[in-house]
């Protein structure tokens, strides 16, 4: 069975948004809901993290791509304040930092693989 790229995504942000309770996560912030955006820390061009919730934060459009410390704009401060407020730890960066750094085969093998893993984290968000 083929599994797509739009498919996994679509569960990421999923996971993403239920694991944030729907709620932007950048410290302060009062905007909530299933309209806002799954930021990936690092590019989902980055295949060895692309579908690994544990590399999204939900924000809403200023805190994702607007505002001057938006997570695209100001990449460096956005994360060293999420650090800061406990949003995520030192740990889940130096943890996705390894991850990120495996080579992984990006075919339709490790695509069915992850449609396993996200299943079963869908069930337990």
């Amino acid at each position: 069975m083929i599994v797509s790229d739009e498919y996994l995504l679509g569960v990421f942000r999923e996971i993403v948004g239920l694991r944030a309770r729907w709620k932007c996560e950048f410290p302060g912030c009062p905007m909530f809901g299933k309209d806002l955006n799954p930021h990936h820390y690092f590019s989902r061009d980055n295949h060895s993290v692309r579908y690994n919730p544990d590399n999204g934060l939900w924000l809403c459009t200023p805190h994702h791509n607007g505002d001057l410390l938006s997570a695209h704009k100001s990449p460096d401060q956005f994360i060293s304040i999420i650090i800061l407020y406990e949003v995520r730890t030192q740990e889940w960066l130096d943890d996705l930092i390894i991850r990120k750094n495996q080579i992984v085969p990006f075919n339709n093998g490790f695509r069915c693989d992850w449609k396993e893993k996200l299943q079963e984290m869908r069930l337990a968000a």
